[in-house]
């Protein structure tokens, strides 16, 4: 049996597990990003290449090396490559073995007489002598053999050896011809000439192994540093042209100052990172706190800030670890671009600001690349809306690419080294960033959307094509509801566009919120064009519960058509707990008196009220469409009353309670509906004389 402190600890969990999880996310990501961030001091001075040391006089407060710039380290390894030293091993054996071989040989020929075969036996060996003394090689295939220095292990001896004093088997061949030729008996000379030969093996052999060992440690032993700079020494003065003698004295303090590492300046940085790491992730807090807690409650989509957030540092950290250079490559511009597409553009942007303050930390020249990505951040957001049209993919892409250059360029012309060609391949990568940043949009968009079930704005353009599955079945089964759905997107997104909001969203929830009325259209005033209403042949209990029916109705069916659930809201809510009030006052004036609580109940939609700023903009259109359609021939002012009259009665009610929707931005929204439904109505107002 569960003990009752078990107990406690399990509730207190259940009541506090999003708020833990949120905090479990925000430490991993702390820990994230201060893993990439170094544990040494950093360099705090910004400068430039041939431009004046604008500081005080930076003296040293230590002892450090004059590091070799990479291109000279390069250079003498390219030297070394060229001109390494080979070794060679001599093989005594070699020669004894062709020896006795040859004895072997000559032993089983016959001969005319022992005095001949004695004798062929002893100029054999003797040959075989002269030539083995010489040296047989065959040549490695190194590339300029002949002019690296050669050494030849003798007995486990090195003696520097000269390459030409060697003979190649096929030169070893014919100066043993030669010797054979001066002989005179014709019997021996062919003995010799037919059998010699084949006892001729290399006795200098290419020690590949030795060679590439001795090569190697060279190479690891080619110092790194060519100085040393005294603690105490000035390594640039104030107003000092950095030139590249300065820059290599600079940069190989500033090498030295963030590789110095003990156990308290280490402790010391680190304290340093994390407070800026947690004033960051605090201030996405706070910001998310304030502007938008429904994500706190979300975890797919706070995991989804998180994971975008850490993982655009860690990219940054790869690059830059690998070559500083390269910094302007990485599509830090993705970032906004996704967010935008899930969320608006005022977190796109923070989630942008913060991702690139934090590489900052570790970028060259910070000032200057967060300006460059804060610029490129804002941009790309407000260029993303083109990326619906595919059409505009590239342009999108080259505008980004020109705020990049353009930025870049006017920095430039600030440092006065336009002229620099290296700036070609900052421009190159810059034009690579502004393709990746919108080409890798789209995948990403997608694998997002299935790890953290969200809906992004490109899925909701699709979703409201008209000529989506669903939407085509609700046209041509219940004509009536799909104009009234297509009236009320209209209405709510111009009420959107002027307040502020997610107009493809609530534009979207609007063409869906009523598919339900597709099961039982005639019931349904707006698809009655026969003359005919089913509901005079029903009891007006019946009658409510057909109509409040078609909002569950819509649920299970957006549902079994895989339609996300942030569309599916606007099904749930654009009733909220209101009263179908036609028939509550028709079944209350049939029956005398005061209905029972669970008679009135039924005549209420189940709810939930509206939640977000969208959703309570929906409700307002839906009715006032619906409300007004009813009108016969109507003025401005009926108009204008009505509309006044089913807000102030859902304000009344409580509808927008749980709604983010302020009262200015409900009074903003009753004058744009006003003004568009008399566009609808071909009304305008009449002023008196």
């Amino acid at each position: 049996m569960e003990s009752p402190s078990m107990k406690k600890f399990t509730l207190f969990l259940q009541k506090h597990s999003q708020i833990l999880y949120n905090l479990f996310l925000f430490l991993v990501a702390a820990m994230c990003v201060l893993y990439v961030l170094p544990d040494q001091g950093r360099f705090k001075y910004e400068y430039e290449v041939g431009q004046p040391w604008l500081h005080d006089d930076l003296e040293s407060p230590f002892n450090f090396p004059l590091y070799k710039v990479k291109s000279e380290i390069r250079a003498e390894r390219e030297a070394w490559e060229e001109s390494y030293p080979l070794y060679f091993e001599k093989n005594n054996d070699i020669e004894t073995v062709s020896q006795e071989k040859w004895t072997e040989r000559i032993q089983r020929l016959p001969y005319d007489s022992a005095f001949q075969s004695a004798d062929a036996d002893r100029l054999g060996k003797l040959y075989l002598d002269a030539l083995y003394s010489e040296g047989i090689l065959t040549p490695p295939s190194t590339s300029g053999a002949k002019e690296r220095i050669w050494y030849l292990a003798n007995r486990g001896v090195f003696v520097q050896v000269d390459p030409d004093q060697f003979i190649e088997p096929k030169r070893a061949t014919s100066l043993l011809k030669s010797y054979i030729d001066t002989i005179g008996n014709p019997q021996l000379r062919s003995v010799l000439a037919s059998n010699l030969p084949d006892m001729i093996r290399p006795n200098i052999t290419f020690d590949s192994d030795l060679t590439t060992r001795k090569k190697n440690q060279y190479l690891n032993s080619i110092s790194p540093t060519e100085g040393l700079v005294s603690e105490g020494e000035i390594i640039v003065y104030s107003g000092q042209v950095v030139d590249a003698t300065i820059e290599q004295r600079i940069a190989s303090f500033r090498r030295t100052l963030e590789g110095t590492s003990n156990s308290s300046s280490h402790w010391v940085v680190l304290v340093g990172h994390f407070t800026l790491t947690a004033i960051v992730l605090v201030m996405l807090f706070l910001f998310l706190r304030q502007f938008r807690p429904q994500i706190l409650v979300n975890s797919n989509s706070l995991t989804l800030i998180l994971v975008s957030l850490v993982g655009m540092v860690l990219l940054a950290d790869l690059v830059i670890s690998y070559d500083q250079s390269l910094i302007y490559i990485i599509p830090f511009p993705l970032v906004p671009i996704i967010m935008r597409s899930f969320y608006d553009t005022r977190l796109a942007l923070f989630i942008h600001l913060m991702v690139i303050m934090i590489v900052g930390l570790v970028a060259p020249n910070s000032f200057e690349f967060i300006f460059l990505q804060f610029m490129a951040g804002i941009f790309s957001i407000v260029t993303v809306s083109s990326l619906y049209r595919r059409s505009q993919l590239f342009m999108a892409s080259a505008k980004i690419t020109v705020i990049y250059i353009l930025s870049y360029f006017a920095f430039t012309l600030i440092r006065g080294d336009v002229t620099n060609s290296e700036h070609l391949y900052e421009y190159g990568y810059f034009a690579l960033n502004g393709l990746m940043s919108v080409m890798m949009a789209f995948p990403l968009i997608f694998i997002f959307e299935k790890m953290f079930s969200l809906v992004s704005d490109l899925t909701l353009l699709e979703l409201g094509d008209t000529n989506s599955p669903l939407l085509r079945e609700l046209r041509l089964k219940a004509p009536g509801t799909f104009q009234h759905s297509l009236q009320v997107a209209n209405l709510a997104e111009s009420v959107i566009d002027d307040i502020g909001g997610n107009s493809m969203l609530v534009r979207t929830g609007a063409l869906y919120h009523d598919i339900g009325k597709m099961l039982n259209p005639i019931y349904f005033v707006e698809n009655q064009n026969t003359g005919i209403n089913p509901h005079d042949d029903l009891d007006s209990l019946e009658s409510a519960e057909i109509i409040v029916d078609h909002v569950l109705e819509g649920i299970v069916l957006a549902k079994s058509k895989r339609i996300p659930d942030m569309v599916i809201d606007f099904i749930r809510t654009h009733h909220g707990t209101t009263r179908v009030e036609y028939f509550y006052r028709k079944y209350s004036a049939e029956h005398e008196g005061e209905l029972p609580e669970e008679i009135a109940a039924k005549f209420k939609y189940p709810g939930p009220k509206p939640f977000s700023k969208e959703t309570a903009v929906l409700m307002m259109s839906d009715t006032v469409e619906a409300a007004t359609r009813s009108l016969v021939q109507p003025t401005a002012e009926q108009l204008a009353g009505m509309v006044d009259k089913l807000i102030d009665h859902q304000q009344s009610s409580g509808q927008f309670d749980n709604a983010n929707i302020t009262l200015g931005e409900i009074s903003r929204a009753r004058q744009i509906l006003k003004k568009k439904l008399m566009s609808i109505h071909h009304l305008r107002v009449e002023y008196p004389d």
